[in-house]
Parts: C-alpha cells; structure tokens; sequence
C-alpha cells in the first residue's frame, strides 16, 4: 500500500515539473506609444487594442503600471520590464507619413537583455488600426515578422472591407468620345463626335449594356451626317480589381441619315454640271465589337474607356454598308 501511495506521490510530482513550464504564460508590458502627426486618443486606442490582442493570441499576463512612460530605445523598455518584472516588453511608435500610417514595435526580452523582435506594418487611415492589431498579435504569436505572416503587410481599405460591387452593381452610363469612318459612307466625311447614354449591369465577369446615342460629323467641309444607334451589348470583364479589361460585343438598330455632296449632269443636248446635295434617310441592322479597360472598379462610380468596330447594314444614298471605328470614354454611376 505504501509502495503505491509513494508510487502516485512520484508521477504526480514529474507531471507537475513537466507540464507547469510548458503552461507558464509570458509577462508582457506594452509601453506607451509614441507617436507623431496622428491623434493622441487615436494612438492610446490602438495601443489597448494590442494589448488586448497580445492577451487573446499569446495567452500572455499584461502588466499595467501606473503613469508608464513611452520609451524610445531598448535600454528605457528593459529598465521598465524590470522593475514590474514583466519579461517582455513593447514599446514603439505610430507616425504619420503623407496619408499613411506607420506602425513599429519593438519586443525587448527584459530578462535576456536582448531584442526579441521587431513588427511593422503601413495602414492607409487611422480606422485601420484595429486591424493593425490583431497583424501585429498574430505575427507575435506565430514568432515571425509581420512581412512573415500570413496576410500581412500594408493594410489597405479593400483589404478589410467587403467588395463594394462583387455581386452585381448597376447604374446609368454617359459616354463622349470620336468616330472615324472607314470607308465612302457617312457621307464621305471624316471623324466626327459620339455622345451615348445606356444603362450597365454588372455581375462578376458579365456585363449587360443596352444604349442610345448620336454620332454626328466635324468636319467644316461639305457634307454631313448623323447616326442614332439603339443596341445591346454584352461584355466579359477579365478581373474583379480596381483596373479591368473587357470584351464586348452587341447588335441592333442604326438609323443614318446624311447630306453628300454629288456632281450631277443636267440635260442631253446641251449638258450641264452642277453641284447638289443628296439628302436620305434610311433604318438597318448595325453591329459592333469593343475592347475597354474599366477603372476604379471596387467603387460605385467608375469610368469606362473603349475602342469599337461597328458596322452598319443602312441603304442610303445608294449605299448599303457603313463601317467606323470609335473611341470613348465613359462614367457609369
């Protein structure tokens, strides 16, 4: 009985002089921060906000000292470990840099005497600071440099936020921009202006645009002509980033009218040339192709710019086909 008794005494003894060194969590004081160019509260906040999060993910004691003082050098952050007897310690600094912020912070192992580490990470406005936080706890835990850690780095505001339009998004569409004939349609007349106004539905990769416009001729020289196209497009959009690449192509109606310059003979016997203007009108089928690149793509308000082959099937003036080239530039809202 005494042999058992003496037995379990032994391994409850070993069980406690293994396991309590393993379960014995760090002291950690993290130190004021030091800061320039951003708001005082705003610099305290975040500092709680790590300590908070060095407690959840390194199971750490935090030590709160009284009056604690914002050091910036090891010697100052070692001196303050030990006198509260905290072993680690973290002190840095939150600086502003144009529209940036820069975080640092040092962890300073008061009972080595050495530099345990070193954690800094770039944030674009003063919101992201919590999720600087929770970077900088994690990269602590994970005992590498915030470079190291996974998803880590310079925060950005589409990093922590939801995509504003990753679903679908919708909204009306004016475009301005050139066409250029390419053949003796159009009257025979040279680039012109394009005005469009249309309505765009996005989805992740598609795109679906139905639009109207007006097309019309600008050059001084005789002649003119005006298109009003009526079409719906479908365009495949490559990437959900900020700059975008699409393809497009659409079909419907094209009504043109124009005014061409002709020489006509007048009269057999005695013939005479003058000069007359041949106005018509006519409706057909028209066609087109684009190639774009959208921006500001993860936002409500984005601009469009495209270049696109049309066709059009219009009898006017003994003419039938109509070919031009566009370019424009777009904002969809």
């Amino acid at each position: 009985m005494k042999t058992r008794i003496r037995t379990q005494m032994i391994m409850a003894a070993l069980l406690i002089c293994t396991t309590t060194p393993a379960m014995a969590d760090d002291t950690w004081l993290v130190l004021p921060l030091r800061s320039r160019g951003v708001d005082t509260l705003a610099v305290e906040t975040f500092a709680d906000l790590l300590r908070d999060q060095i407690r959840l993910q390194l199971k750490a004691r935090i030590v709160n000292i009284p009056n604690p003082i914002a050091c910036a050098d090891a010697i100052c952050a070692r001196n303050s470990g030990s006198a509260t007897n905290a072993n680690l310690v973290g002190f840095g600094s939150v600086n502003a840099l144009g529209s940036k912020l820069i975080v640092s912070l040092t962890v300073v192992d008061s009972k080595k005497n050495t530099i345990a580490g070193t954690q800094k990470i770039t944030v674009d406005r003063v919101e992201d600071l919590e999720a600087a936080s929770v970077r900088i706890a994690k990269a602590l835990a994970q005992g590498g440099d915030t470079e190291d850690a996974a998803e880590l780095g310079t925060i950005t505001r589409k990093e922590i936020q939801p995509p504003k339009r990753r679903e679908g998004i919708r909204g009306v569409t004016v475009r301005v921009g050139a066409i250029v004939p390419l053949d003796d349609g159009y009257a025979n007349m040279g680039a012109g202006v394009l005005v469009d106004l249309g309505y765009w539905y996005e989805t992740k990769s598609i795109a679906l645009h139905p639009r109207v416009g007006v097309r019309f001729d600008a050059d001084p020289g005789p002649g003119l002509y005006v298109e009003m196209p009526i079409d719906f497009n479908v365009n495949y959009i490559f990437g959900l980033g900020d700059l975008a690449p699409y393809i497009g192509a659409g079909a419907g109606l094209r009504m043109i009218w124009e005014e061409r310059p002709a020489t006509v003979t007048v009269g057999s016997v005695m013939p005479a040339v003058a000069e007359k203007d041949l106005q018509d009108f006519g409706v057909g089928f028209g066609a087109s192709g684009r190639v774009g690149m959208m921006f500001l793509r993860t936002y409500t308000m984005r601009l469009n710019l495209a270049a696109e082959y049309n066709v059009a099937v219009v009898p006017v003036n003994n003419r039938k086909l109509h070919q031009s080239l566009t370019f424009n530039l777009g904002a969809i809202f």
